[in-house]
């Protein structure tokens, strides 16, 4: 007799035939049942679970383990009673099925239907005891009808499903139900990487030729055979096992592994549904003998610093150690992957633990290998996505990863962009479509929000044009300017030393000159984005125990985890300009921090994250020297040029700079630029930005304004002041031009399309000329 059935249904039988030759009492369905019970992957399983209590499910297993388990039979039946016992009970769910779940012609039969037709029989020991908990039939059997016909499992252990094939039913023998036990504990808590392997599910691995031949030389060893491969996250630690298994498919590897096969573990699934204490530790004491007296099984644990503590409770071992002693004696090999922290934290605190496996270390790959990776992975992604990658665009996927994605790691951050790319052109191009660099750098723009351009012709003419472009916003600083621009430009041409920040200046000058506003500028005037300065006002960082603000509270102390605010500002924008305003009103041990990240171009946060600064531009302000200008211009009646003032100034701020800071601290410095005193000629051009600026305003409400040479240099005149600089104009426009105009707009007095004229005769005044007609 032919039946339609599920595989796990057809797995449980089996079992329940095996420990019905066992037991003393009971039939054979009453060991089927059983079985079932004490499976939790499949829908009886869940629809009693649903239906009792969890101590009286418990109490079902144990009176039916009792009834059928306790003493050893001392003989067994014949296996023709058994077979005739299986097909009736066989045609019984079927009969009840097409009698009451109005089933199609192919007979589809799961653990549901077994649990329904043990509910209706009367003669059975899971029957009578069944009874016992008063289970609500027409629920129970609305709940059947609505299972899906061709699956059995319980959907919360997230296994997959099962194919269903008509059977056979036959006798299996003790062996053989061992062996699919023991293949279904691999199968149910991991995956055979050498059969993917051979299906050709597996990318192909390159450039990790060392690291796969000192995996294969650890298990080569007699004892201690245990490789763990050690390395931040994304370069390449499962690609390694990976690489190892495609070898092992192809036969390319010594004597000693041939015949081998890497298995991966799963150990969230393995932990999975253990409830009792015991059925974890029985479960991996389980795989550990199966592993034993399979020794050309290799296991793999990915993230295997999660095995420290797993399954563990109070009074019970976790998976570490049931498995040291074996890993000790060389009876199972295993194969990890962590990252370094995680190492540190688990492996190294277990000495025990660490001394059984060898440290295999893996770093990033090279640009160059990247490429070659790229290179190799192509046709994979061209065919998932039927695009076509130019050479160009696997070229920027490495450079432009390699220079803006810095906290993630080769190779995995290019091949992440390599998948975007395709993924973005495949959604809104036809069907083979071409990628090359300008998508790559499109993707860059959206994922960072960073301006992905490469030197292009068009940025190379923005980059020499940087000096005139920054002159035209602050002016009366024309030698500050140009150096800036220089050390800039050196920077993003690729001259400059790399590793450290694209530039570290110390801006020092009198206030009100322009040392902030030029910061400003470069912002702008590099990374397109008005957001892209990041500002930090070093008066509010001039104790000690401020310097925890900047990049986070140590463990222990309040604010540990929040991130500081610099390095919180930097990981979010890797790409900008950091202003450190007064820097000589901070603490000295702030400078200390600072060394390293002039020299090293990056920092570690208070959680122990590095930082990468190296796509900033660090500038630094200081009013250091602006009260010894003075000594420096020397005395008597001898008026010096405006080349003597600046540069006996520059003198005097270069001594103060020398007698604040230390020389290492100097000396990280790419360049001490010093502001001059703004002339009257300056403080002229300033008036024509900040009126430029107050008449575009005007102009986005239909009024339009106008200043008399007369009342531009009454402005000049009256708001020049060597001591304050600038803001002493700023202060003047705002009372004397922007709060009568204010006032003027809010009475009324102005309407849309009128023209405003500031004038000016021994005082300013501002008038409203004849309106313009409608």
């Amino acid at each position: 007799m032919k039946i339609k059935q599920s595989e796990i249904l057809e797995s449980l039988i089996v079992k329940g035939v095996e420990l019905h030759r066992r037991s003393r009492g009971g039939g054979v369905v009453d060991a089927v049942f059983l079985a079932t019970i004490l499976s939790e992957q499949c829908h009886a399983t869940r629809l009693l679970r649903s239906e009792l209590k969890e101590w009286e499910l418990y109490q079902l297993r144990v009176r039916l383990e009792n009834g059928l388990m306790r003493y050893p039979r001392t003989a067994s039946l014949p296996e023709t009673d058994v077979t005739t016992t299986l097909e009736n009970l066989y045609e019984g769910m079927a009969h009840l099925c097409r009698a009451t779940l109005t089933m199609s012609k192919e007979e589809r039969l799961n653990t549901g239907h077994l649990l329904l037709y043990v509910m209706r029989e009367t003669g059975l020991l899971c029957s009578r005891i069944l009874s016992d908990y008063a289970l609500d039939g027409e629920r129970v059997e609305a709940e059947v009808r609505a299972l899906p016909a061709d699956e059995d499992f319980y959907s919360d252990m997230a296994l997959r499903p099962v194919e269903l094939r008509p059977i056979h039913i036959t006798s299996a023998t003790d062996s053989e139900s061992k062996e699919r036990e023991r293949q279904e504990l691999l199968e149910r808590f991991g995956t055979d990487l050498t059969a993917a392997a051979r299906r050709g599910d597996l990318d192909p691995v390159v450039a990790r030729e060392r690291e796969v031949e000192r995996v294969m030389q650890v298990l080569a060893r007699r004892r201690k055979n245990n490789p763990i491969l050690i390395g931040e996250a994304g370069v390449g630690k499962s690609a390694i096992v990976e690489g190892l298994a495609l070898l092992l498919t192809s036969g390319r590897v010594p004597t000693q592994l041939s015949g081998k096969k890497i298995f991966s573990l799963d150990v969230a699934r393995l932990v999975a549904g253990t409830k009792y204490r015991g059925e974890f530790e029985e479960r991996v004491s389980k795989l550990v003998k199966y592993l034993t007296e399979n020794q050309d099984i290799i296991l793999f644990i990915d993230e295997i610093h999660n095995i420290v503590g797993a399954g563990s409770s109070q009074g019970s071992l976790d998976a570490a150690n049931i498995l040291k002693p074996a890993l000790a004696r060389g009876e199972v090999q295993c194969i990890g992957a962590t990252t370094l922290a995680e190492y540190r934290e688990h492996f190294e605190r277990d000495a025990a633990l660490d001394r059984r496996f060898q440290r295999v270390m893996v770093e990033q790959t090279s640009p160059e290998q990247t490429l070659q990776i790229l290179h190799n992975l192509r046709p994979r992604y061209e065919k998932h996505h039927s695009v076509r990658y130019t050479d160009e665009a696997l070229a920027c996927c490495v450079s432009l990863a390699e220079r803006y994605i810095t906290d993630r790691h080769f190779p995995d951050k290019a091949i992440d962009l390599l998948d975007e790319v395709g993924a973005l052109c495949a959604l809104s191009a036809d069907e083979g479509g071409v990628v090359g660099g300008e998508q790559v750098r499109s993707v860059i723009a959206l994922a960072t929000g960073i301006p992905a351009e490469s030197l292009s012709l068009g940025e190379r003419q923005r980059l020499s044009g940087l000096a005139e472009r920054l002159a035209c916003r602050v002016v009366g600083q024309q030698g500050a300017v140009e150096r800036l621009a220089r050390s800039v430009v050196r920077s993003r041409a690729g001259l400059a030393e790399r590793g450290r920040p694209m530039g570290v200046f110390l801006f020092v000058g009198p206030t009100g000159v322009g040392k902030t506003l030029l910061a400003k500028e470069l912002a702008k005037a590099l990374f397109d984005r008005g957001d892209a300065l990041l500002r930090l006002d070093m008066s509010e960082y001039a104790e000690r125990h401020n310097m925890s603000r900047m990049i986070g509270s140590p463990p222990g102390y309040v604010g540990y985890g929040e991130g500081g605010r610099l390095t919180e500002a930097v990981r979010r924008q890797p790409y900008s300009v950091i202003l450190l305003d007064e820097i000589e009103k901070a603490h000295p041990d702030i400078y200390n921090l600072l060394l390293q990240l002039f020299d090293e171009g990056h920092l570690t946060d208070g959680v122990g994250r590095r930082v990468d600064f190296r796509n900033t531009v660090i500038i630094m302000t200081s009013n250091l020297g602006s009260g010894d200008r003075q000594m420096h211009r020397g005395l008597g009646y001898h008026l010096p040029s405006d080349s003597e003032i600046s540069r006996s100034d520059g003198k005097a701020y270069r001594d103060a700079v020398e007698r604040h800071f230390t020389p290492e601290f100097i000396n990280r410095l790419d360049d001490v630029i010093c502001f001059d005193s703004l002339t009257e000629e300056a403080v002229g051009r300033i008036v024509d930005l900040e009126l430029q600026t107050l008449f575009d305003r005007l102009a986005e409400s239909g009024v339009s304004g106008e200043i008399t040479p007369a009342a531009r240099g009454w402005l000049a005149a009256e708001g020049y002041d060597g001591r304050y600089g600038a803001r002493a104009l700023k202060r003047l426009i705002a009372e004397r031009v922007e709060n009568p105009i204010a006032q003027m707009i809010v009475s009324g007095d102005v309407a849309p399309r009128d023209r405003i004229v500031i004038d000016a005769d021994k005082e300013l005044k501002i008038t409203l000329p004849t309106k313009q007609p409608a």
